[in-house]
């Protein structure tokens, strides 16, 4: 039997696919790992072994939420944030956005650790803007560092966009984040 991405080669048979979740418990039932590594989570904290078949990406969101009085105006606005997370589809993890706290054009990054996007009460949804390689975290946290803060008339909306674009240029996000971006609610 080989192992290789997410499918079990049998020399005699056909390939099986299978989840993360199944191939725990393949390996447990051939004792190569333990019993408490089995989980149905998608991110799994191992050993070697287990390490080799640790989930090796992240996903990257654009998480949304309501926000009124920006420059005086009562006019509905979204504030957008990325959300990196090893959680399909979860909720927590480092959050990246700017902000101009005192509305006077000077912005500002934030990084959030560990951080729940649902505890905001102006929260609305997120969308998915692809998956990053976990090698490739490091390159996503210097792109956002590195983009420069919005300017004049911009807002985070148009930081965000930029980023993902640098992303998308680096070959850290997939170039069908151009069309999950437009996707993102922005007024």
């Amino acid at each position: 039997m080989k192992k290789q991405g997410y499918c079990i080669y049998y020399p005699a048979h056909t390939t099986v696919p299978y989840t993360t979740f199944h191939l725990l418990l393949h390996l447990q039932l051939h004792k190569t790992i333990t019993s408490k590594f089995l989980s149905r989570e998608n991110h799994f904290v191992g050993n070697d072994v287990l390490g080799r078949y640790q989930m090796s990406q992240s996903y990257l969101y654009i998480a949304y939420s309501s926000n009124f009085e920006w420059e005086g105006n009562t006019k509905r606005r979204r504030h957008w944030s990325f959300l990196l997370t090893t959680v399909r589809d979860g909720n927590v993890g480092m959050v990246y956005d700017v902000v101009d706290s005192q509305k006077e054009g000077t912005w500002e990054r934030r990084k959030m650790e560990d951080y729940d996007i649902t505890v905001s009460g102006t929260y609305e949804n997120k969308v998915i803007m692809g998956r990053v390689d976990n090698s490739q975290v490091a390159a996503f946290q210097k792109v956002v560092d590195e983009e420069e803060l919005p300017k004049g008339e911009e807002r985070c909306q148009e930081w965000m966009k930029r980023v993902v674009e640098s992303l998308i240029t680096k070959g850290i996000l997939s170039n069908v984040a151009r069309i999950y971006i437009s996707q993102v609610p922005s007024t």
